[in-house]
């Protein structure tokens, strides 16, 4: 599925093909989808375990929380500049075709994906940041679980 589909797309597809169970818990709800999202993808990594510890950092993270991520100056210049409303992917070069999909996707999960990022404070765009430094499951992962958390004050 990721080699037809850009990184966003199999981002999108995993989320919106999850049902959160509003009677359920939502940790529970976020097991579940550690479940759902390691099933949709096994192929691209080892199976990805979610640490409710490391969400609820995630969830509460500062936009400067980028100066802990494991990138080069530029690339976290540019990661202030998607969170910032302030860049144009037209700036990478297609050449690098996996910067140019960590930025595209990154780009997309921000302006143009589910939502405006804006209403989860940025906090998807900074864990999908997060994730991508060691996988791209990971990615999904953990800004899957923030997208989830809108779900989160409708549990019974």
């Amino acid at each position: 599925m990721q080699d037809a589909l850009s990184h966003y797309e199999v981002y999108f597809h995993i989320i919106s093909s999850f049902e959160y169970r509003v009677k359920e818990k939502h940790e529970e709800n976020l097991l579940r989808f550690e479940k759902h999202l390691n099933s949709k993808i096994p192929e691209v990594s080892d199976y990805e375990k979610i640490d409710l510890e490391l969400l609820k950092t995630l969830e509460n993270a500062p936009n400067d929380f980028i100066e802990q991520l494991n990138y080069p100056a530029d690339i976290k210049t540019i990661i202030y500049l998607i969170l910032n409303e302030v860049f144009d992917l037209a700036s990478v070069d297609r050449n690098d075709e996996k910067k140019y999909q960590f930025f595209s996707s990154m780009f997309e999960l921000h302006q143009e994906g589910l939502g405006d990022d804006g209403k989860l404070n940025d906090r998807r765009t900074i864990a999908f940041a997060y994730g991508s430094q060691y996988n791209f499951k990971r990615a999904v992962l953990y800004a899957g679980a923030i997208q989830l958390s809108r779900f989160k004050h409708s549990e019974r």
